[in-house]
């Protein structure tokens, strides 16, 4: 069980698909022996609705090709978003984020969003020609993997303004690319690449990430931001991914 995310913050979702989660995650809890989640963050979530589940927490690992060391400077001043469009993710937030951020950093800075069709589209759309967009790139069809990694490795930072997440696969690559990343603390982030590097800024959150984002801008902080990511994501590898889940399933097999 990923996360609980849309029962938490059912309004955020399509009503059919609540009921359905609804149904299919009670019956799910009610016949397992042991839930997995890839997240501490997502146990307390799964455990305050079920208190009476074993739940385990086995993170997520990174498949692609770990960098050996953080990046020392940036390959671009490309900002780099992947999310599905959808109201969680807050990605009319994050373009209003980031055209604060240009008018910070005299235009300094661009922004790409990865993201697929989902339920904000139209909230994502009236952002974008609300700003002045030829900064902006707004990628709606799958990337290729190769493609993928590549524009991570050489982006300025990898951005997430989600309300939750139950883990964050995108920081997770940032990290390990050794690349900054900027994120609004929420859910399962904090425990994937730790909290914000930057501190609190005063101000709301549209003020904090632009803030962040321009403090970026110095190239000592942004180094200091890559090798706190890269350190962070050190832990998540498919070895030890592996291990959890064959130690688990030797426990869950003896049982029967």
């Amino acid at each position: 069980m990923h996360d609980t995310m849309v029962l938490d913050h059912w309004r955020l979702f399509d009503f059919g698909y609540v009921i359905f989660a609804k149904m299919l995650f009670s019956l799910s809890a009610k016949n397992s022996t042991v839930v997995v989640t890839p997240s501490e963050h997502s146990k307390r979530q799964i455990t305050r609705r079920w208190p009476h589940l074993d739940v385990r927490v086995i993170p997520w690992p990174t498949f692609r090709a770990r960098a050996s060391a953080p990046r020392s400077a940036p390959g671009s001043n490309e900002i780099v978003l992947i999310a599905s469009c959808d109201k969680h993710k807050r990605i009319p937030m994050a373009i209003r984020s980031v055209d604060r951020a240009r008018r910070l950093a005299d235009g300094h800075l661009r922004l790409t969003i990865v993201g697929k069709s989902g339920n904000d589209v139209e909230a994502i759309t009236q952002a974008i020609s609300e700003v002045d967009g030829g900064w902006l790139t707004w990628i709606k069809t799958g990337v290729p993997q190769k493609d993928l990694d590549t524009l991570i490795s050489e982006a300025f930072c990898v951005l997430s303004t989600s309300l939750d997440e139950g883990f964050c696969l995108p920081l997770l690559e940032a990290g390990s690319a050794g690349v900054p990343v900027v994120h609004t603390g929420r859910g399962a982030m904090p425990e994937v690449v730790g909290q914000s590097p930057l501190g609190d800024q005063a101000g709301t959150e549209e003020d904090q990430i632009a803030l962040r984002l321009v403090a970026l801008l110095d190239r000592p902080t942004w180094a200091g931001a890559a090798r706190r990511a890269h350190h962070e994501t050190q832990r998540f590898s498919p070895s030890v991914f592996e291990s959890q889940w064959g130690a688990l399933l030797n426990e869950v097999a003896t049982r029967a």
